[in-house]
């Protein structure tokens, strides 16, 4: 599994500041319900070292302009999520990002001070690679829901200002949604989770950097990552069957050219070298050898039956053309390497196996 570690936290305000000195300079997003100018006043120091720093939060009667304003003072960009008459904007979600890697802190708590300083609340904190789960869909979902928001500009903000002035005593949310929705203010079609194009970015380096550096005993790890471009479908997916036929296969086409299918190691035999080694066989060495180095870096996952690989989210939504045969020349480099033979008869060898 990808290093990722999960801490509860029953102090959310003392961690968040942690976790902001811990990831200096980092994208941070806020995605809550509740906002108060004394809650973000409590954040000024993480804001203060941010590289970037975006807030969804729920446009309703008990957020206030001057809550909105003082986020923007800390140069936050701000966003105003509303919803239906019968319908709260409730998550707590805070995420930052440096680079590769990432936290969130997921609870109870609104960026208020009574949820930071006075309630008692209780949040869990991940801290992973920002390309794997569950960081991936965190950042979509956030994505998404800012995409269904309001920027709060000068426009909206001297409106809303307006409505706070003619409520008055009327502080319902009935009476607040029906002046939103009077001045245009209403809840937009949810659209489709995208995946954010930094976790895509990560993703992406994050597999170049394997390719490029992870320690070859058997050329079974390129292998992989060559039938995975070849064979993967649409939904990330990649039959254990399919990638053991083109390991055979390759392997055969080896031993038909005279060549010695894999390297040995004293008495170590790879399962490879096998006279017409089972499928079966192949198979569950692929799920014991290959795969698990992908799957520390978080770039394959297996599904429950143990029939398919699965592909990282975040990476095949990266992938182009242009990326994967950077990648195969690679590959097929690190495979020719690994064998000392040329480069052009690995390439063709792999390309009657794998395609």
């Amino acid at each position: 599994m990808p290093d990722t570690s999960i801490n509860f936290v029953d102090d959310s305000l003392q961690m968040l500041l942690q976790v902001g000195a811990d990831f200096p300079n980092a994208d941070i997003d806020f995605c809550v319900g509740y906002v108060t100018a004394s809650g973000v006043l409590l954040l000024k120091r993480m804001l203060n070292n941010a590289h970037k720093a975006r807030a969804v939060v729920g446009l309703c009667v008990q957020n206030k302009v001057s809550a909105f304003q003082r986020l923007q003072d800390f140069g936050v960009e701000v966003y105003l999520y509303t919803t239906g008459s019968n319908t709260i904007f409730h998550p707590k979600i805070y995420l930052g990002a440096a680079k590769s890697q990432i936290w969130t802190m997921i609870g109870s708590s609104n960026l208020t001070w009574n949820g930071f300083s006075a309630n008692i609340e209780r949040n869990i904190l991940i801290t992973g690679q920002r390309y794997t789960e569950p960081f991936v869909s965190i950042e979509s979902q956030i994505a998404t829901l800012r995409s269904q928001a309001y920027v709060f500009d000068a426009d909206i903000e001297r409106k809303l200002i307006e409505i706070e002035k003619n409520l008055g005593a009327n502080q319902s949310e009935l009476e607040y949604k029906k002046r939103l929705n009077a001045i245009g203010i209403k809840p937009k079609a949810q659209a489709q989770h995208s995946i954010p194009l930094e976790s895509q970015e990560a993703a992406l380096e994050a597999l170049f950097e394997f390719i490029k550096t992870t320690r070859l005993e058997y050329a079974y790890q390129m292998l992989l990552l060559l039938t995975l471009f070849n064979h993967t479908d649409s939904t990330g997916f990649l039959a254990l069957e399919q990638v053991a036929d083109c390991f055979i296969k390759f392997y055969n086409l080896r031993t038909e050219a005279g060549l010695t299918p894999e390297k040995s190691y004293n008495s170590r035999r790879a399962i490879a070298e096998i006279p017409d080694v089972s499928r079966s066989r192949m198979r569950q060495m692929l799920k014991t050898s290959p795969f698990p180095r992908f799957e520390r870096q978080g770039l394959l996952d297996i599904s429950d039956d143990n029939q398919h690989f699965i592909l990282n989210p975040a990476l095949l939504a990266a992938l182009t053309p242009a990326s994967k045969q950077m990648l195969r020349a690679i590959a097929i480099q690190r495979i020719a390497e690994h064998f000392g033979e040329a480069i052009s008869d690995v390439e063709a060898m792999v390309t009657q196996a794998m395609g």
